[in-house]
């Protein structure tokens, strides 16, 4: 398709007419979602990993919602450090087990390391 972005179409649901009813297809497109593994130092020092479909909106409810991970509850505020987009759901709940195993030195040489936007 010309002018489409193909990986934005993540579902094409198109239903034809039955006799009787209108004969104009039902379409219904959306867009493909987003997969990060995400990296938080708490107030404390320590580090959480998780993973989201937006995190902007999960790192602030880290920081001020009930919906907060009870980890980082009590361990506030919270600060991103590192974050990572992956194919998919499957590919980023990988991700963040291999991320979860890494080493404490490993974990600040990522954070130090890391050259994206933390202003999500």
């Amino acid at each position: 398709m010309a002018g489409v972005d193909e990986k934005a179409v993540k579902a094409v649901s198109v239903s034809a007419g039955v006799a009787g009813m209108s004969t104009d297809a039902d379409v219904k497109v959306k867009t493909a979602v987003k997969h990060f593994v995400y990296m938080l130092q708490c107030s404390d020092g320590t580090f959480y990993m998780g993973y989201s479909t937006e995190v902007g909106r999960r790192v602030r409810e880290h920081n001020e919602s009930p919906k907060a991970a009870k980890y980082t509850r009590g361990r506030r505020p919270v600060r991103l450090v590192y974050y990572v987009e992956c194919e998919s759901r499957s590919d980023a709940l990988k991700c963040e087990r291999l991320l979860r195993k890494k080493s404490r030195v490993e974990k600040e040489k990522l954070m130090n390391e890391f050259d994206g936007d933390l202003d999500v």
